[in-house]
Formats: C-alpha cells, structure tokens, sequence
C-alpha cells in the first residue's frame, strides 16, 4: 500500500512532535512551584518585619501616651490628645492579630510548598551571584517553557490531524 500522499508519515510525525509538549509543560510547571516558593519565602519574611515593626510602634505610642498622660495631668496637653494617642495605641494593636495570622499562614504554605520541611526565616538571603544573560525580550519569551509547550502543540497539530482534503484524496492502491 503506496503512501502518496504522505497521511501516515504525518501522523508519526505528529505524534513525535507532539511529545516535546509535556516537556515544555513540566518545565512550565516547575517554574510555577519554584515561583510559588520564592513569593512565600518572601513573604513570610516580609510579615516578620511587619510584625516587628507593629510592636515597635505599639511599644513607641504606648510610651508617647504615657507623656501624653503626664502632660495631660501636668496642664500642657489637652483631653483630646490623650484619647488620639489612645486611638493609635489601640488601632496598632488591632492590626497585630491580622499581621501575625497573615505571617503564619505565608509559613505554612511555604512549609507545604517545601514538603513539609520548616525552614528557619532567614534576616538575609545568600548572595545570588551574578545575575544570568536575559537577552532581548524577544529571546525571553521564546525561552518561556508554557509558550515552548504551547508552540510545539501547535506545529504538531496539523501532523497529528492531517486536513480533511487528504482524507478525501483518491489513494492510488487498487480496488
């Protein structure tokens, strides 16, 4: 059985080419989770300087309420500046449970990301090294695993699903 018009060999090659795209799509994958990684390191660190700044500042305004109070009783300060400074006394420690619960729950993630293993917080990260050649943007996205995967789907398709004219050819095996 003659292959005129090449139906069977585009179909192999479909099926060939078709496999650079899983490739492609666990590249774009990994990238994801180590994306996902980088954002809850980062931000479990960020929470704990917020966290440590919330009580720095309550700790602050605690002691400027109480020369506030002293003032208040010495003559030079009005009621009304007493009861401000108790309103940011009490709204800073308000905003602490909201700080702490957002900094755990980036840890947890970030725990589960990692397979269960706790890393320590760091204050600093390592030194990255020299930053990697980027190239031209143009380069950047034809690098960019999901947009490989997607490419080699789509210049396999048409080897995978040949058009339907060459299902209606005549095929020049006798009958």
């Amino acid at each position: 059985n003659a292959d005129s018009t090449g139906r069977q060999g585009r179909t192999w090659g479909g099926g060939r080419d078709g496999g650079m795209a899983p490739d492609g799509e666990a590249r774009a994958a990994e990238l994801a989770i180590v994306t996902a990684i980088a954002a809850a390191y980062f931000g479990t660190v960020t929470g704990a300087e917020q966290v440590a700044l919330l009580e720095g500042q309550a700790a602050t305004q605690g002691d400027l309420l109480e020369v506030l109070e002293l003032r208040y009783r010495g003559g030079t300060a009005t009621a009304l500046d007493v009861l401000q400074q108790r309103q940011m006394v009490a709204s800073t420690h308000a905003q602490l449970p909201t700080a702490r619960a957002r900094q755990r729950s980036l840890q947890l993630q970030l725990t589960t990301l990692l397979g269960g293993h706790t890393p320590g917080t760091a204050t600093a990260l390592p030194d990255p090294g020299p930053p990697p050649h980027l190239g031209r943007p143009a380069e950047l996205l034809e690098r960019r695993p999901d947009l490989v995967a997607a490419r080699n789907r789509a210049e396999s398709a048409p080897m995978r699903h040949p058009p339907a004219w060459l299902a209606l050819a005549p095929s020049p095996r006798a009958h």
